[in-house]
């Protein structure tokens, strides 16, 4: 009798124990799902569609694939994506993406969609010839033309607007303030309605800068 109440009282204790520890573990995972998440990294800016007038840019792998309006199709070896065309549409602007995979190290290029042919030399920065750059793609504006696309660029230590004359084939670059660059933040370009002056948010309202474009253009 008294080993009967014994084996009771022991499978009592680890029943108690068993349901303890149980609920431990599932405040545990309730904990655990109510901590904070970081952040989703705010996604690069795509370029819409219209601005690609049935233009089509394929990469894979080492390889990409132009597709142009009227069908035809080219091979570049080389991980390329679009940027941008030229206002008659027959200059077609490429970001070259440059090792190491992953980076974020890219030069832009011109491809003729006519001849089928990838100029040799990349677009250099007006003012002082430079060709390879490094940054992610976060906002974008173009002038009622078409001649002028800016883009601005986010890099981990600063940020700059990459300004293209699509019909001139030439580059020029107008750095921001140092900045906190977030990602996660705000990211804008405007234009003034008589496109003189260009508005860059980069990170935050407190992140911005104002470019005189007749000035920095040379217009």
């Amino acid at each position: 009798m008294r080993r009967a109440i014994i084996c009771i009282a022991l499978m009592l204790a680890l029943a108690t124990a068993c349901t303890a520890a149980g609920g431990e573990r599932r405040n545990d995972e309730r904990r655990s799902d109510e901590r904070p998440r970081p952040a989703a990294s705010a996604a690069a800016y795509q370029v819409p569609a219209e601005e690609m007038r049935g233009v089509r840019v394929e990469p894979d792998g080492d390889r990409t694939t132009i597709t142009a309006a009227d069908g035809s199709r080219h091979r570049l070896a080389g991980r390329f994506t679009f940027d941008a065309l030229s206002s008659n549409g027959r200059l077609l602007y490429l970001v070259e993406h440059r090792p190491p995979a992953g980076s974020e190290n890219y030069r832009v290029r011109l491809f003729n969609l006519r001849t089928g042919k990838l100029r040799p030399q990349p677009i250099a920065d007006k003012a002082n010839l430079e060709t390879d750059m490094t940054g992610a793609p976060k906002a974008r504006a173009t002038t009622a033309s078409g001649e002028w696309v800016f883009t601005l660029y986010r890099d981990p230590h600063h940020s700059f607007v990459h300004a293209l004359n699509v019909d001139e084939a030439y580059a020029l670059c107008l750095e921001l303030p140092p900045c906190s660059c977030s990602d996660d933040g705000a990211w804008s370009l405007t234009l003034s309605a008589n496109e003189t002056k260009l508005h860059a948010v980069a990170g935050s309202r407190e992140d911005a800068a104002t470019f005189d474009l007749r000035a920095e253009l040379g217009a």
